[in-house]
């Protein structure tokens, strides 16, 4: 079944963007939706505590456009919930500033959500910026994927990349999810300062025995990482830490014990490694900033994560 297009059109919708120092990318993310919607949207944009002239640029350029100031780094988690905690639509987009829409996502992946009743979440198909195909559907996380190489538990997956189709989890630059249902499952769990609230919510959704989908008809850009990519061993502090939590959410400290020292021994033979290669090709500086990384998460897990070192610096 496929909803008309009328009866679309009767459809509120809300986007949610979240914004930390990257003013143009928001603009950029607006006006691809305007150019490449057919209904009317109602946007959002949750400024997470930007350093730079974030609110006051959005102020400017984007107009018609609803701005929450949250007047420090919440996190992502945080800055999601009070978006969606402002919207009385039946539809919800939760989007990264990093994003620009292909063709018309809002009314393709509204139609799939909405002509299942046991869908909470749709994800649309996700490209580089060159057009390569970039993962939007994961595997959920246990420790063979965290452990190994994820890209190989991504591949077995077999994920259709032309008809809808329901999986257990999708990474979360564009999410649309039933905003009743959002609210049922009390969010996103802000213990998640970034990384892994999605993976979290995903769980959720399939343990209450619904659906998510996987939309390859819709299709958008994600210019990866643009904030992430300012503090390479933070974020990777943060994504640790993240994951961390979500295992001991999930499957409880002794899984999570296991992690831990299998992360210390994987990042031992990382840094080994790295040192070679960075010895050999000196004039290669993606490999010294890659050690350089590895040595600091090593000594992280080596003071057991008490520094606070990663993005949130509460």
């Amino acid at each position: 079944m496929t909803i008309s297009e009328k009866q679309i059109s009767l459809i509120t919708v809300d986007i949610v963007i979240i914004n930390y120092n990257t003013p143009e990318l928001v603009e950029n993310a607006i006006r691809s939706i305007r150019d490449n919607s057919t209904i009317d949207t109602i946007i959002t944009v949750v400024d997470n505590g930007s350093t730079d002239n974030s609110c006051e640029y959005i102020r400017n350029h984007c107009k018609d456009v609803s701005l929450i100031e949250m007047g420090y780094n919440s996190g992502f988690a945080t800055a999601v919930n009070a978006g969606v905690n402002q919207v009385n639509s039946d539809i919800v987009f939760i989007m990264n500033s990093d994003i620009e829409l292909k063709n018309n996502v809002i009314t393709i992946v509204i139609d799939k959500l909405l002509s299942d009743i046991d869908a909470v979440l749709a994800c649309p198909k996700l490209l580089n910026e060159d057009g390569s195909l970039q993962a939007a559907v994961v595997p959920t996380p246990n420790l063979f994927t965290e452990l190994t190489n994820r890209s190989l538990a991504r591949k077995r997956l077999n994920t259709d990349m032309i008809q809808t189709s329901s999986v257990d989890s999708v990474v979360g630059p564009c999410m649309a999810v039933k905003t009743k249902e959002f609210h049922k499952l009390n969010g996103f769990d802000e213990d998640f300062f970034f990384f892994f609230e999605e993976t979290d919510f995903c769980k959720r959704i399939k343990d209450s025995n619904k659906k998510i989908l996987f939309v390859p008809e819709a299709k958008l850009v994600h210019f990866q990482g643009k904030s992430a990519d300012k503090t390479p061993a933070a974020a990777r502090i943060q994504f640790n830490l993240s994951r961390y939590h979500y295992f001991m959410k999930h499957f409880g400290i002794m899984q999570s014990l296991i992690l831990f020292l299998g992360c210390f021994i994987r990042l031992f033979f990382n840094i080994s490694g790295t040192f070679l290669i960075a010895v050999i090709m000196p004039f290669k500086k993606k490999y010294r900033s890659k050690l350089s990384t590895y040595i600091i998460l090593w000594i992280w897990h080596l003071l057991l994560l008490i520094p606070k070192w990663g993005m949130n610096k509460k």
